[in-house]
């Protein structure tokens, strides 16, 4: 009778032990989509930042091929929802301004904000590049400006390198600059010179003896230059937006 007892209350205890894990509640599926949110800083053609966004358009697709556009607040900021997890591209589009053209990154958590995408002022003028040659670490070009403006801004030169003969800020083995800056103001007519340029610095691009290399030039402000190597970006530039660039001339490096 005992036996019988124990076997009973043993027999209760698995029933319910069972029923308690047959009834547990079943998780919640992993988010596959959330939101992605960032800031864009505009700079005029002076190196301030401004407040203009409201011509600004944003274009997003996503993992899933879907394109999103979004609009820019009043304070700089965007946030785009229910995105798929996955590597995203987002365009920016601003009349006058360039610098960025188009991002990619990859979505994975649900609330990702982006470093703040840089958007500088175009300037209005563009360079004829005559010729450039290279010779004992000293790279030579010349060409003029036609452009006149009685503003004050500094102007810098900035040039790409590249075996590419359609070389541009987005074909290009070495993008540099000689670092010299000029009013705009004086910059009508003829430019060029002289500058040092470690033949170290051509072969760290890939570039050997006996090479063509394209060149061509562009005006801009020094903002452009230190948005181009900024290191903090947790984005990949796809496209730089460029369109003042100047003709293509060549030299062979001897």
């Amino acid at each position: 009778m005992r036996l019988l007892i124990g076997f009973s209350i043993a027999l209760v205890f698995f029933s319910c032990a069972k029923t308690s894990t047959d009834t547990e509640t079943p998780q919640s599926p992993a988010p596959t989509s959330g939101a992605v949110r960032g800031s864009i800083k505009v700079f005029d053609r002076y190196g301030n930042e401004n407040a203009n966004y409201n011509d600004i358009s944003l274009k997003l697709i996503d993992k899933q091929s879907r394109v999103m556009t979004a609009l820019v607040g009043t304070n700089g900021t965007f946030s785009i929802d229910n995105i798929s997890f996955g590597d995203v591209t987002l365009t920016i589009r601003k009349p006058g301004y360039g610098f960025t053209d188009s991002v990619k990154f990859s979505h994975q958590r649900v609330a990702d904000t982006l470093s703040s995408i840089s958007l500088i002022e175009e300037l209005p003028f563009s360079f004829n590049l005559f010729s450039a040659g290279y010779t004992n670490g000293m790279l030579r070009f010349s060409g003029s400006y036609s452009y006149q403006s009685t503003e004050s801004y500094m102007v810098s030169e900035f040039l790409c390198f590249s075996k590419d003969p359609n070389v541009s800020i987005n074909r290009t083995n070495l993008f540099w600059s000689p670092s010299s800056q000029t009013n705009v103001q004086f910059i009508t007519g003829t430019s060029g010179g002289s500058t040092s340029l470690a033949l170290k610095t051509l072969t760290d691009a890939g570039f050997i003896t006996g090479d063509k290399i394209y060149v061509c030039l562009f005006p801009s402000i020094t903002k452009f230059w230190s948005s181009y190597y900024d290191q903090t970006r947790n984005y990949t530039i796809l496209r730089y937006k460029v369109s003042n660039a100047s003709n293509v001339v060549s030299f062979t490096l001897n």
